[in-house]
Order: C-alpha cells, then sequence, then structure tokens
C-alpha cells in the first residue's frame, strides 16, 4: 500500500504512540477536515487485526453540519443523563475531577461542531458471554485505534466517546446501521488541534502495572 508522503506530518511513531490520546477543548472547530485526507487515514486503519480476517468494521463518516449536529444531539443527552449538568452533576460526574468534568462537557456541547465524527460499528450482534467479549471487540477496537494513530500522524487530533452507545439504538436509526444485528464501537471526533505540540501524559510508572511470571 502506497500512502502520500506530503500528508505525514509527524513521522516518528513513538512520538506519534506517546501523543495519540482524546482531545478535547484543543480541537480547532473551525477548521474543515478534507474527505481525501479521512480516506487516508481510514485506509490504514483496515489493515488493523482482524478476527478470523472476517473485516466485518464498517465507518459512518459524518462531516455535514445536518447529520453531525442529529449524532451529537443524542450523544450530548446520553452524556448529560449519566454525569448530570455542570451545576448538578450526578455522583459520576463528581468523581471526574473539576478539569476532566470542564474539558468532556466542552466536547459534549459542541460535539455538533467537530468537523468530522466517525461511528464504527461491526456487522454482528454484541455477545452476551463474557469469554466472548475479548474476541467480538478485539474485530473492530484495533481499527478504531488506528484510525486515531493515522489521524495523528497526519496532523490530526481525535476523541474516542463510548457514552453515546446508552443510546445505540438511536444513533443505529439515525445513520441506517442495523440493530442489533450491528455493534456500534462509540464515535471518534476527529479536528485539526489548535497547535501541533503534544507531550506524553502523566501515567503510573510499570512496574505498578506489570507481572512477570506471575501463575504458581
Amino acid at each position: 500500500m502506497t500512502t502520500q508522503a506530503a500528508t505525514v506530518v509527524h513521522g516518528d511513531i513513538d512520538y506519534v504512540l506517546t501523543t495519540t490520546r482524546t482531545v478535547r477543548r484543543r480541537l480547532d472547530l473551525d477548521r474543515p477536515v478534507p474527505r481525501p485526507l479521512v480516506e487516508e487515514c481510514l485506509t490504514l486503519a483496515l489493515q488493523a487485526p482482524s478476527g478470523a480476517n472476517r473485516q466485518d468494521w464498517r465507518f459512518a463518516v459524518l462531516d455535514e453540519p445536518g447529520p453531525r449536529r442529529c449524532i451529537a444531539e443524542i450523544y450530548r443527552r446520553a452524556f448529560l443523563a449519566y454525569y448530570g449538568e455542570a451545576a448538578a452533576p450526578t455522583l459520576v460526574g463528581l468523581d471526574l475531577g473539576p478539569g476532566l468534568a470542564e474539558s468532556a462537557r466542552f466536547l459534549a456541547d459542541n460535539l455538533a461542531r467537530v468537523p468530522v465524527i466517525v461511528v464504527p460499528y461491526r456487522l454482528a450482534p454484541a455477545p452476551s458471554q463474557r469469554s466472548a467479549q475479548a474476541s467480538f471487540w478485539a474485530s473492530v477496537l484495533p481499527a478504531t485505534w488506528s484510525l486515531m494513530l493515522a489521524a495523528r500522524s497526519r496532523g490530526l487530533a481525535s476523541a474516542y466517546l463510548a457514552r453515546g452507545l446508552d443510546h445505540e439504538q438511536e444513533v443505529a436509526e439515525a445513520l441506517g446501521i442495523p440493530y442489533p444485528a450491528a455493534t456500534q464501537a462509540g464515535l471518534v471526533a476527529v479536528a485539526y488541534p489548535d497547535c501541533q505540540e503534544f507531550r506524553p501524559a502523566r501515567r503510573r510508572p510499570l512496574d505498578e502495572v506489570l507481572d512477570w511470571n506471575c501463575c504458581g
């Protein structure tokens, strides 16, 4: 597969891996994202692993105001039902902390202005058995993450949002996605950021999350 080298803004893969994260307040809501650039990122995302090589993921892409506004309104209702209003947050909303809460609410209030919204989904119903969950999601989430990485390498930023799944059927009906025969995997907001420089996030030290040979 050949990609257009001119579109790559960040070619250092380690930099891309350590600076790709959910971006909310720093999205440029007024700068359009060209369709060819979105398609280039999705073409790369298709190379992600697919369980049994089924390739049964699909991507509904919204870049026009009407469809974006429709999905954004559904997402905002789901967000408010779960986290509450800023003046009257739910217990879950209080747990977010002020900084994260303000950032999350900003995007929920402005999602309709984000230039591109991508809804990834699988042409398969979600399993009810715990043992089947990893295999099921492993066939769509790697492609979603690859989309976000490809977007970052090309100077874009993204935010992966899952709260709208509380109204998955409503989103499906709005987008013409069969429900429950197909299963959505959240949505990805895509835009240019207000600047290109991002730093690695604070994370727990590796020794707090790593166990070697822990059996026995």
